[in-house]
């Protein structure tokens, strides 16, 4: 679906380009190739164009990425932004950018991908290399470890737009203080009196990363191994990481949370916590924009937000790292006017819109911006938060990710043991990575 300005048409170009992202093209393409012919295009009318393929950063009707190509357009004149409404679920939208680009299509010109994209996107030659095309100071504005989890093979695919935490959404008019423990959690939703007719903890137990995610802060809150580094993956089959996965099993089957959560990922728990149905929700910073609008939230007057429990009183909260940035498709013919979009939406003005919309800044300069922290709730939870990371670095990092979430719900399901799924999770693994089983 083409997303155009008011007054503009939507052209004939732009209606198949919608289609062929919905869609794709399945098509060769050489490992890292770009194809020179475009070089020697006719002119294009429209050259000033940029192509933005994204989904909502918010999950809310007053997305901040409308905002932001309206300023960009304003500051820079003759400078027009289309943007292409992307799936919402991440990995449709990785199959539907793999298809488009490997079909060698010049649009989009730039998209928003995951931040752990870099490493299979930049060998597989889905986005291009940005080291030649940006200033080195521009990498500057940034912390050295963003700039290396969007490196792959010692070049720099990804400019990152915006950072997320995994947070603890709450109604405090229900449950009052927020929860330290994961046990106290449960406790609170045992708890008939505090809401007979609501569900107790939502969060992302589907079969796909958002599991991953969870399962990430599950484990490292029991004290298991978590990844030290992007390119190697903590060991999975630990005492603690089964005695996790065991409480986050009787979660479901003590009805701590609905059967449905094995189904659901961001977007339907986002609506199902916003409609005033569950006490709390585990969700990304980026959820608090569509659970304060007045408009489609039931409860924009009883919602807070905490660092996710642990399962010991005074552990360290964890949270896993998320965010989005932004990559250029390297068969773009509008590389300069690219460039000056991604320098643009990484600025200092376009970060702090960011920011007021209670997402993780990626820049230097407004990630230390302590009144923007304490304006919003979702910067002051994700602060006090210890981070936990995936190994997204590792190139069969979605395989890795995909034996973790397949094997995590299968025990979620009772189809396994904890300890046999977290044992066939990790012969998975090392079965990716080429390691001799454990």
């Amino acid at each position: 679906m083409i997303v155009n300005r008011p007054g503009r048409p939507p052209t004939r170009r732009s209606v198949l380009l919608a289609g062929l992202l919905t869609g794709g093209l399945a098509a060769g393409c050489e490992h890292g190739a770009v194809d020179s012919s475009h070089q020697s295009s006719p002119p294009d009318p429209d050259a000033d164009d940029v192509t933005w393929f994204k989904s909502s950063i918010t999950q809310s009707a007053n997305d901040p990425g409308r905002i932001l190509v309206d300023l960009y357009e304003r500051d820079n004149l003759g400078g027009r932004v289309t943007t292409i409404a992307a799936d919402t679920r991440t990995d449709t939208m990785r199959e539907s950018l793999r298809r488009t680009i490997q079909s060698r299509e010049s649009r989009p010109d730039v998209y928003l991908g995951d931040v752990i994209w870099p490493a299979e996107f930049g060998h597989n030659g889905i986005a291009a290399p940005l080291d030649g095309r940006l200033n080195p100071a521009f990498w500057n504005r940034y912390d050295p470890d963003l700039v290396v989890a969007s490196q792959y093979d010692h070049r720099t695919y990804a400019a990152p737009l915006f950072a997320d935490q995994g947070v603890l959404y709450y109604r405090p008019s229900l449950v009052g203080r927020p929860p330290a423990t994961w046990q106290e959690l449960a406790a609170i939703c045992r708890d008939s009196a505090h809401a007979p007719n609501l569900n107790g903890f939502l969060w992302q137990a589907a079969d796909y990363e958002g599991l991953t995610c969870c399962w990430t802060e599950f484990a490292a809150g029991s004290g298991a191994p978590i990844a030290t580094s992007r390119l190697e993956p903590a060991p999975l089959n630990s005492p603690p990481a089964v005695e996790a996965l065991r409480f986050a099993r009787h979660l479901i089957a003590e009805g701590i949370s609905p059967p449905a959560v094995m189904g659901f990922q961001e977007t339907h728990v986002t609506q199902e916590f916003r409609a005033g149905r569950a006490l709390f929700m585990r969700g990304w910073g980026t959820a608090w924009q569509a659970l304060i609008e007045p408009v489609t939230s039931q409860i924009v007057d009883d919602v807070a937000v905490a660092p996710l429990p642990t399962f010991t009183t005074g552990g360290p909260r964890y949270s896993t790292v998320g965010g989005w940035s932004l990559f250029v498709n390297p068969y773009s013919r509008r590389l300069r006017q690219t460039v000056r979009f991604i320098d643009w939406m990484t600025s200092v003005p376009a970060q702090k819109i960011l920011a007021r919309s209670a997402t993780i800044p990626t820049i230097r300069t407004v990630r230390a911006d302590a009144e923007l922290r304490e304006q919003y709730p979702p910067l002051q939870a994700a602060a006090a938060s210890t981070k936990a990371y995936r190994p997204a670095g590792l190139l069969g990092y979605a395989e890795v990710s995909r034996a973790i979430h397949t094997n995590v719900q299968l025990a979620l399901r009772g189809q396994l043991e904890p300890a046999e799924a977290l044992r066939k999770a990790q012969r998975d693994c090392d079965r990716v990575r080429g390691a001799k089983p454990s």
